[in-house]
């Protein structure tokens, strides 16, 4: 979320169920999304592996949600394209 705030891209090791990789994290700029959850202005990152693997996924981090994601986009290698989106929205700030 630092390195978003920042606009900066980074790379760093990340443990799944399967593996352990590196990913690199793209900064793709501030968007305002409207959800059933609310209004978020958020910071929107791509992830993709650092290996050049197939799957892409995009994560919009909520700035008035303490940086949680919001809404997630995954891209397999097979074209599938899932999205996960806040409904609600209960944490402490």
């Amino acid at each position: 979320m630092q390195a978003a705030q920042r606009g900066e891209g980074f790379q760093m090791a990340v443990a799944t169920g399967r593996k352990v990789e590196r990913y690199a994290f793209e900064w793709l700029g501030q968007e305002t999304l409207l959800l059933k959850a609310g209004r978020f202005t958020t910071w929107h990152v791509r992830v993709r592996s650092a290996s050049g693997g197939g799957d892409t996924t995009e994560v919009w981090l909520g700035k008035e949600a303490a940086g949680l994601p919001v809404k997630i986009r995954h891209l397999d290698r097979k074209g599938e394209l899932f999205d996960q989106l806040a409904e609600e929205m209960d944490y402490e700030k």
